[in-house]
């Protein structure tokens, strides 16, 4: 002031420059409210400052920008801005001359550009560079007309490829260089943001976009989406948060980009003629329902087309895509994303990364690859998918992480990861290769897929994991891996590999699978996996590994091939499977594993139900084989099994398996096999078989132990055969265990309704214990059934032990024939235990059949104890076939039961023959206690020969020994019994015999005379002895001849109630002939009897073991008490004729010999009497040939009344020189026996043995 008024002399420049502060004030303010998205519009700057050219303020609204604004150096224009933004309805233009290559603008005011009107450049095809290190922003009304190149940049400096730079930062550093730009140069600083919000960006078609800053965010507006197009251009997206580095042109990073690339309702698109090229560099990545494309429309191939790499990771969320499609000839591009982490979610929709070739296109779509260091997350219908839909192919679907995770979490949309080939296509799905370093899940109807649905194939799938789970959960959607060739297609399915380091899952109904619907063949499954568990947890679905040609294809199911190093577990429906519905065969199942475990948990299985392994055809096709190599232990529980079958025409093919040890254990659950098994049955479903069962090859290196109803066991229902089961182990044990009724063992068997065979069964252990009732092995065919069963063979090098009902057989119940049974074995105890155990061939009730042979060699001791039996039996029409046992040492002991021994029977209500039985030991054969050797028949047909061969035979107790019969209900003949021995005794009861119960008819005695059949009992043996009670007998009780009684032996005795005799009622009694050196018949009897109202006596004969005709005996008779009979009760019949031809008869001088009278003398044990006799009370006496009532008394050895000289009282000395221990004895009588003529001199009988001694036995 002064004078009193104000001075304004220098005032009006103050009041402008605080004015000017105050608009900048409220510029920068509403600057940064537009940058920070909260104002709809800005205030429009544009100001040089002054570097390049002269300073200046521009005006508006349609700001002009001449190359005289700033410096051209070289083809190079230059601008640097203080202030730079375009509000909406205004316009900025750079113009210059058409020879500028670029055009370079920077702002170095330290504000922020907006951009909500039209920027543009008139200068030739020049590209145009805008650098604000404060920020870019665009808004809703942003439109850009460059002519070519779009380089939008936060960085500080813009750096040539001389190595000058052009800084916003340091102005004062810069060179306006004529170099070409090559790169964005950030120092460090946190870098400024991009925004586009709400912009709709079209650029120059085939141009490069490129926006670089430390932040780039994308984002649609109330009236509008965002939008970048570049028409078959480049579009790079580079953000390098707080990170320095370099971005070249194109896009490159010399740096580490720590930026966020945030898209939201928006879309950034390069389709076009090869599809463009969009480039995203930065940390983080966030698509919210946005989209990438990069569509070829042209005829050029693309190349890449959509590369995001992100330091830390990307996501795809709410309806977010990233496409590359083929709408014409040429192949759209590839599309590859790098990060650290990848999280792709549907949201309410789904979201996808696609690359395909679209309808009426001809190129290919392209390859996906993912490169993820740490983890991706596929979630709520999110999917990576290359498909085709025309001529081209599917491109193949790459991806690397090291977890992934892909959950459809309720989602209506699938949640996939495939390659396919839609319908209508002509082209091939391509390959998804997947590698997983650490944990890979599949989950809740996820799945990793390709399929064809046209002429196309579908694709291979490669899967390396360090884990894969894959778990269906409680969706109801497909969950795992799977090719396939759909309803439609002409394609195959592509092949399946899995490789897992460590452990793989599959889980409640979840699958890997390659299966047709059509024309194709599916492809082939090879997994492979450290530890690998399928748990279908009680799901009715599959669960597992597949492989299957469906109804209506034509093609083949592929093959399963599976290697763990560990364990494999199939549990609770879990299943490894390669089936067929159609004519194609079913793949081959191999498996591998150190250990295999297969529970089914008690579920009841129905339909596709099945927990374990297996290869089956429904149709025409036959099922493929099964091989499993275990190197240690395989085990099976409630109902697990392994099989190979069929329900169709087809066949069943060959189980094979190998294993250290196994264990099958039904653990009583009989709903379904426990076990190994090839079927040819009918499904539940209602697929009726045709075709034969598999065969079944198990080789066990250890233990193989069966139990509570576990199987190995092939069978037919239907039309085919059953396979042939061959089993061998170092031991095997089958034992029922608590499930004593419940069938445990190893078997082939043809069941109700089967017109087919049973197959063979061949068992080889070094040891094998059959524990129980319900313990076999065994072939079979059940009633209503036309086929025969198989023979069994079994053969171990140590012991077979059976025991409490256990059963090695083969029987038949229809009109087949059983098979045979053979058994070898090193040695073999059978102990029933009070139950029928033991080896049989049976034709059981109801047949029509044979039985089969059982032959059964054993190198030591044969064992059979109560109630064990080696029998082949007959209860039908067919016949029972021979018993053949060899062994080194034979024990029957019967415990007082019935039925312990070895026998060919026919029973009651049977047609057919017993057969023979034949039994060789090298040494000692022992029956005792109930125990016996028999051939029998109880109704029409024959019995066999019995025929025995041994060293040494005890037969020792009542109702024990070697017979055949023929029961009181038979109609057929007896057989012989034949045995040869060193050693023959019989004690307590024990016998041989041949017992005719049966009364036949008129005809069948006329054949039986007609054709001279004489049933016999042959016994050739060194010594005999019969002992307390002791009989060799032949009975007959009703109208059949009994039959004839040959022994021979050096030496036979009979005492102590003993007998040897021949017996009937109505018919001729039987001849006994005994030739041995020497006969001692001691309180026992030698009888042929008849005691009914028909039939002559029969025959005596007693000679020696080598005497001709008319030759002196050698041999000689010691009775003590003994009787010789040959006696008819019947009236008008002929007592037989007793020959009695030995050098001496001996008797006890207490004792008297009465030779023949007319009444029969009775034997009673212990009455001092000797007795030759051949009484017929009612008919006429048999011949005692008039030789033995001459006997001279005196110079016999036969007392006739009166006492023998003692032997005590003879003179010995002079024969003591013949040593020691058999004193001779020297008997001075008349004529001898049997002198050659009635003059010659008496004989005198020395012998080697003292006579008083010999008596005394």
């Amino acid at each position: 002031m002064k004078d009193g008024r104000l001075n304004f002399s220098n005032g009006h420049h103050c009041l402008s420059c605080f004015i000017n502060k105050i608009i900048v004030i409220v510029l920068s303010f509403f600057s940064i409210i537009i940058f920070t998205g909260y104002a709809a519009f800005v205030y429009a700057d544009i100001a040089t400052d002054g570097t390049v050219g002269a300073p200046q303020t521009l005006t508006g609204p349609d700001f002009t920008i001449p190359e005289s604004l700033g410096t051209l150096s070289g083809q190079n224009l230059f601008h640097s801005f203080k202030t730079f933004s375009i509000s909406e309805n205004q316009s900025a233009t750079f113009t210059g001359s058409n020879s500028i290559n670029n055009v370079i603008s920077r702002v170095t005011g330290g504000e922020a550009s907006t951009i909500d009107g039209l920027l543009r450049s008139t200068v030739g095809d020049a590209d145009f560079f805008f650098i604000n290190p404060s920020g870019v922003v665009f808004g809703p009304h942003a439109t850009v007309d460059v002519p070519a190149a779009f380089h939008v940049s936060t960085a500080d400096e813009l750096i040539f490829d001389d190595g000058t730079v052009f800084s916003a930062s340091s102005p004062a550093t810069s060179t306006l260089t004529q170099a070409a730009p090559e790169s964005f140069g950030f120092l460090g600083a946190k870098a400024a943001t991009i925004e586009i919000n709400g912009s709709v960006l079209e650029f120059a078609p085939e141009s490069r976009i490129s926006l670089s800053s430390g932040n780039i965010t994308i984002q649609g507006a109330e009236e509008q989406n965002s939008k970048l197009v570049n028409e078959g251009g480049d579009i790079q997206l580079t953000a390098l948060g707080k990170s320095s580095g370099n971005v070249s042109i194109e896009g490159d990073i010399a740096g580490i980009a720590n930026g966020t690339v945030s898209i939201k309702s928006a879309t950034i698109d390069s389709s076009g003629n090869g599809g463009g090229h969009i480039k995203i560099h930065t940390g983080k990545v966030e698509f919210d329902e946005s989209s990438i494309k990069a569509h070829n429309l042209g005829v050029k191939n693309g190349d890449i087309g959509v590369e995001v790499s992100a330091e830390k990771e990307v996501i795809i969320d709410n309806n977010s895509s990233i496409l590359s499609y083929s709408y014409s000839t040429g192949n759209s591009g590839d599309i590859i994303i790098n990060a650290e982490n990848l999280s792709i979610d549907g949201g309410d929709s789904y979201s996808v990364i696609s690359s395909q070739a679209k309808s009426n296109s001809e190129g290919n779509a392209g390859t996906i690859e993912i490169n993820v260091n740490s983890l991706i997350q596929i979630n709520k219908g999110s999917q990576i998918w290359s498909t085709t839909s025309s001529k081209g192919d599917a491109g193949n679907v790459i991806v690397k992480a090291d977890k992934l995770t892909i959950d459809e979490q309720g989602s209506d949309q699938v949640t996939v990861i495939a390659s396919t080939a839609g319908s209508n296509s002509e082209g091939n799905a391509g390959t998804v290769d997947i590698k997983v370093y650490g944990l890979m899940q599949i989950i809740n109807g996820a799945s990793i897929s390709s399929y064809t649905e046209s002429k196309g194939n579908a694709g291979n799938l490669i899967i390396n994991a360090g884990d894969l789970t894959i778990d269906r959960q409680m969706s109801d959607s497909f969950t795992g891996i799977a090719s396939h060739a759909r309803t439609g297609s002409y394609g195959n399915a592509g092949s399946i590999e899995v490789n897992v380091a460590d452990m793989l899952k599959i889980l409640n109904g979840s699958e890997i699978s390659s299966s047709i619907w059509s024309q194709g063949d599916a492809g082939n499954l090879l997994v492979r996996a450290g530890q690998l568990t399928i748990d279908g947890q009680g799901r009715e679905s599959f669960a597992g590994i597949t492989s299957q040609a469906r109804s209506g294809s034509q093609g083949n199911p592929g093959s399963i091939e599976v290697n763990v190093e560990d364990k494999i577990e199939l549990i609770d429906g879990g299943t490894i499977s390669s089936d067929t519905f159609t004519k194609a065969d079913s793949g081959d199942v191999i498996v591998t594993a150190e250990n295999l475990m297969i529970d089914n948990k008690n579920q009841t299985i129905s339909g596709r139900r099945f927990t374990g392994i297996r290869s089956w055809t429904y149709d025409e096709g036959n099922a493929g084989t099964v091989n499993i190599i275990i190197n240690d232990s395989t085990e099976l529980y409630h109902g697990g099994a392994i099989s190979s079958s069929t329900f169709g025409k087809g066949n069943g093919n060959t189980v094979m398996l190998e294993s250290g040890n196994m264990k099958i254990d039904a653990q009583g659950f009989q709903t379904q096999l426990t076990g190994v098994a090839c079927q040819a049955e009918t499904d539940p479903s209602g697929y009726v078989s045709e075709g034969d069962g598999g065969e079944i090859i198990i080789n066990i290196k250890g233990l193989l132990e069966m139990s509570n109803g576990a199987q190995i066991s092939t069978s037919t229902f239907s039309e085919g055969n059953a396979g042939k089961v061959t089993v061998n182990a170092d031991k095997l044990i089958i034992d029922p265990q608590n499930e004593t009724y419940l069938f445990t063992g190893i078997t082939s068997a043809a069941y109700e309704g089967s017109n087919g065979n049973a197959g063979d069964v061949i068992v080889n252990a070094k040891e094998i214990q059959m524990m129980k009732g319900a313990a076999q092995i065994s072939s079979e065919t059940y009633k209503n059934t036309t086929g025969d069963a198989g023979t069994v063979t079994v053969s171990t090098d140590a012991l077979l032990e059976m025991r409490d009902g256990a059963e090695i057989s083969s029987s038949t119940s229809a009109k087949g024939d059983a098979g045979d049974v053979i058994v070898t074995a090193g040695s073999i105890k059978i102990n029933g235990n009070g139950e029928v155990t033991g080896i049989e061939s049976d034709a059981s009730y109801g047949s029509s059949g044979n039985a089969g042979t059982v032959d059964v060699t054993v190198d030591g001791l044969l064992e059979l104890l109560d109630e064990a039996r080696i029998s082949s039996s007959t209860s039908a029409k067919g016949d029972a076939k021979n018993v053949i046992v060899k062994a080194g040492e034979l024990k029957i002991d019967g415990k007082g039961g019935d039925g312990t021994g070895i026998a060919s029977l026919a029973f009651y209500f049977s047609e057919g023959n017993g057969g023979t039985v034949t039994v060789t030991v090298d040494r000692l054969l022992k029956l005792i206690d109930g125990a016996l050797i028999s051939s029998s028949t109880y109704a029409k047909g024959d019995a066999g020969t019995v025929t025995v061969n041994a060293d040494n035979i005890i037969i020792d107790g009542e109702s024990t020994g070697i017979y055949s019969a023929a029961t009181d209900n038979a109609a057929g003949y007896v057989g012989d019994v034949i045995i040869n021995a060193d050693s023959v005794t019989l004690m307590n009861g024990g016998n041989i015999s041949i017992s005719a119960e049966q009364k036949l008819s008129e005809e069948s005695l006329a054949e039986l005379s007609g054709n001279s059949i004489v049933n016999s009992i042959n016994i050739n043996a060194r010594n005999i002895h019969l002992d307390q009670k002791a009989t060799i007998t032949s009975e007959s009780t009703q109208n059949v001849p009994a039959s004839e009684i040959n022994i021979q032996a050096n030496k036979t005795i009979v005492k102590n109630s003993s007998t040897i005799n021949t017996s009937c009622k109505n018919a001729d009694g039987g001849d006994i002939t005994i030739q041995s050196d020497s006969l001692f018949i001691h309180d026992a009897q030698i009888t042929t009897s008849v005691e009914g109202e028909t039939g002559d006596g029969g025959n005596i004969t007693i000679k020696g073991i080598k005497q001709e005709d008319n030759a002196m005996p050698e041999n000689f008779l010691v009775m003590k008490g003994g009787f010789i009979q040959a006696n008819t009760a019947a009236e008008n019949a002929t007592g037989g004729t007793i020959d009695i031809n030995v050098n001496g008869i001996i008797t006890d001088r207490t004792q008297e010999l009465e030779i023949g009278g007319l009444e029969r003398r009775i034997f009673e044990p212990g009455q001092n009497l000797n007795v030759i006799q051949a009484a017929a009370p009612k008919g006429n006496p048999g011949e005692i040939p008039q030789k033995l009532t001459e006997i001279d008394i005196s110079g016999s050895i036969a007392n006739m009344g009166v006492q023998f000289t003692s032997p005590v009282m003879m003179s010995t000395d002079p024969c003591l020189a013949l040593g020691s221990h058999q004193a001779s004895s020297l008997i001075q009588g008349g004529k001898g026996g049997f002198p050659e003529q009635p003059e010659d001199p008496s004989l005198v009988l020395l012998t080697m043995e003292r006579i008083d001694e010999t008596v005394a036995d």
